[in-house]
């Protein structure tokens, strides 16, 4: 997972880096490792911040934005607004790889049920043919 951090109108802070990768360590069961993600921090006005998060794996892109007037509240939220993304995404990933799952099944207990049926067809004349 790539992290790019890049502050508008706001001054390189080692402490929200700090802060932030902690907060986005939380990706790293739903995330791979070509996932690239950047972090924006941008200071609206005197009372207003914004951290943006856009993330980017693969084919899946995610956004989310938080505005309020304290820099490390703002990162958590964006970052929980984040992972429930990927965990409603992740959610439906496993539930169309079961529906998937039980349509084969299904598929192959049919195949099974007609090779049995078959096979005691082909049992039944044998014996017709014997007698």
């Amino acid at each position: 997972m790539n992290v790019d951090y890049q502050f508008r109108t706001q001054k390189h802070s080692k402490f929200l880096i700090e802060y932030a990768e902690k907060r986005l360590s939380k990706f790293a069961k739903y995330a791979s490792s070509n996932m690239e993600m950047t972090v924006y921090f941008e200071t609206i006005s005197t009372y207003r911040r914004t951290v943006t998060i856009r993330a980017v794996n693969g084919k899946q892109y995610l956004e989310a934005t938080s505005e309020t007037d304290d820099f490390f509240e703002a990162i958590d939220l964006v970052t929980d607004k984040l992972v429930n993304q990927l965990s409603k995404i992740e959610g439906k990933r496993k539930k169309m790889k079961l529906k998937n799952q039980v349509y084969t099944k299904n598929i192959f207990n049919l195949n099974e049920k007609r090779t049995r049926d078959y096979e005691k067809e082909q049992e039944e004349w044998d014996w017709e043919l014997i007698a």
